[in-house]
């Protein structure tokens, strides 16, 4: 469990805990009658025990916030068309590892490939598409600023009914980034073994697409079309999934390193 999700986890637990104590402990000290704690005294037990509670639930959002706004810089570099995300998990049936890694050891050459890629839906979920992995052509060097962090994902599925992956949302799908100018989506992953992925956007009116995209072996750049995340508003995008399932997959325990995930 990321940081902040847990300091806001810890916080909302212990206000909810003083709301509920805070009034049997104001009754207990104006209503319990003792000649050595006149009602001043208790008056100042309560104001001092308010005061505390108020410092501890002021200091546990500030830490939180905290916590939230470096969870959403960590992957600037990674992202840096969407600006500031949060990552969110994926699982289901399925093992898996993810982290945020440092000190990426890339390559001094990259081959940019234009996959073909398939819309996936409710009658095309399904192995047919295996002849994705032939369908690459090569494509020109495009500038993208060379990558020193990734996101490592390590997924284990089974074969029936799993998926693994993460999904990179603005601030919770709070806010949303303006695509429509962009015409191509630039990824930049190592993948160790040739395998298809789901990739896709979601927009702030739960509209998706999701695209089967076939990925090699080894450090490739990816070129995919706006254009065929045609059901998005591209005006109001606030979510990025990145998936490894068992429905289309060709390697079921695989290993990904996402250094870039950019538009232009």
């Amino acid at each position: 469990m990321d940081s902040y999700i847990l300091a806001a986890l810890v916080t909302a637990t212990a206000t909810l805990v003083a709301a509920v104590l805070t009034p049997f402990i104001q009754w207990a000290l104006h209503s319990v009658p003792s000649k050595k704690c006149p009602n001043e005294t208790r008056d100042r037990i309560y104001r001092i025990g308010f005061f505390c509670f108020a410092g501890i639930l002021t200091s546990g959002f500030v830490l939180t916030i905290a916590l939230f706004l470096n969870a959403a810089s960590r992957y600037k570099m990674i992202t840096p068309d969407f600006g500031y995300v949060i990552r969110l998990p994926l699982q289901s049936n399925s093992s898996m590892y993810i982290k945020h890694q440092k000190n990426l050891a890339f390559p001094k050459t990259l081959m940019w490939l234009s996959p073909k890629t398939v819309e996936l839906s409710a009658n095309k979920y399904h192995k047919q598409d295996t002849n994705l992995l032939q369908a690459f052509t090569a494509e020109i060097s495009r500038p993208v600023p060379i990558p020193k962090e990734c996101i490592y994902l390590e997924s284990h599925l089974r074969p029936m009914n799993s998926w693994s992956g993460f999904m990179l949302c603005k601030y919770f799908g709070v806010f949303s980034v303006d695509l429509s100018q962009k015409s191509e989506m630039l990824l930049i992953l190592n993948s160790e073994a040739n395998d298809i992925i789901e990739i896709g956007f979601k927009d702030r009116e739960s509209n998706e697409t999701k695209l089967k995209l076939p990925v090699k072996t080894g450090w490739h750049g990816y070129v995919i079309p706006t254009a065929d995340f045609h059901c998005v508003n591209k005006k109001r995008v606030s979510l990025f999934v990145f998936a490894h399932s068992s429905a289309i997959s060709t390697a079921l325990d695989n290993k990904f390193w996402i250094a870039y995930i950019g538009l232009r």
